[in-house]
């Protein structure tokens, strides 16, 4: 059910020099779902800005987000104790009984901050039996972030860099070289179209600027096979066969 609350950031920290984490602790009385996301009422700004929510507990919830802009930006200077509004939860999530019943091989790949969804999709599946592959992409050394995190959950990581010099040089679509039985991607949109282009059956999450993170500005529409869809509403998971490239 959508709500809104206050939320205390309870830690705030730089991972590299453009990603930081913010915890938020608050209300007990919340429930989010793998690859759905809040929305933050920041001060000053007229629109909430919406983040996926990379991790959460009973009265927390954890977010990733990337130095952009002007909220971004002034959301890296909050100190623990400051309160903001949050909205959730957001959007569909990732529909786990879409994976065929005796998959073998689940890979969930992500393009740099799209680490959020698919590191609480990651902890999701391993609660459920499943031992996924997870894929990670970042552009350089110092663009990396969550591998000890994502290496902390028992999953099979590996790691692509544009630069090469740091795992694999590539992109996480190399990970489509050892065909999976099914997959999750959150990441830019050139590697959606990437995974979307194979024709192998996944999930896509996407990424957007939206205006009310709800349903009613359309601000976020996209086209997809079975029609105009909102990303925030309708989405932000697709299935990749509805996916028009």
């Amino acid at each position: 059910m959508l709500k809104t609350a206050d939320f205390v950031i309870a830690k705030n920290r730089a991972l590299n020099q453009n990603v930081y984490e913010m915890v938020l602790t608050g209300a007990a009385d919340f429930s989010v779902a793998a690859g759905q996301f809040v929305n933050l009422s920041l001060p000053g700004k007229f629109l909430r800005r919406p983040f996926g929510v990379c991790d959460y507990t009973a009265d927390s919830i954890t977010l990733l987000y990337k130095v952009a802009g002007g909220g971004t930006a002034d959301m890296a200077a909050m100190a623990a104790g400051t309160v903001l509004n949050v909205m959730l939860p957001l959007g569909n999530g990732f529909t786990l009984g879409a994976i065929p019943a005796g998959t073998g091989d689940v890979l969930l790949a992500a393009g740099g901050t799209g680490a959020a969804p698919i590191y609480c999709l990651t902890k999701t599946l391993i609660e459920r039996g499943f031992r996924p592959r997870v894929a990670l992409g970042f552009n350089g050394r110092d663009d990396a972030f969550y591998l000890a995190e994502f290496r902390a959950l028992a999953a099979d990581v590996e790691v692509y860099s544009v630069s090469g010099e740091l795992g694999e040089k590539g992109f996480p679509t190399r990970a489509l070289e050892k065909e999976p039985g099914y997959y999750f991607a959150c990441g830019p949109q050139g590697m959606l179209d990437a995974f979307a282009g194979t024709g192998l059956p996944g999930q896509l999450s996407y990424e957007s600027r939206m205006g009310c993170g709800f349903g009613v500005c359309m601000g976020c529409t996209m086209v997809t096979r079975k029609g105009a869809r909102r990303i925030c509403a309708d989405g932000p998971v697709f299935l990749a066969e509805d996916i028009l490239l």
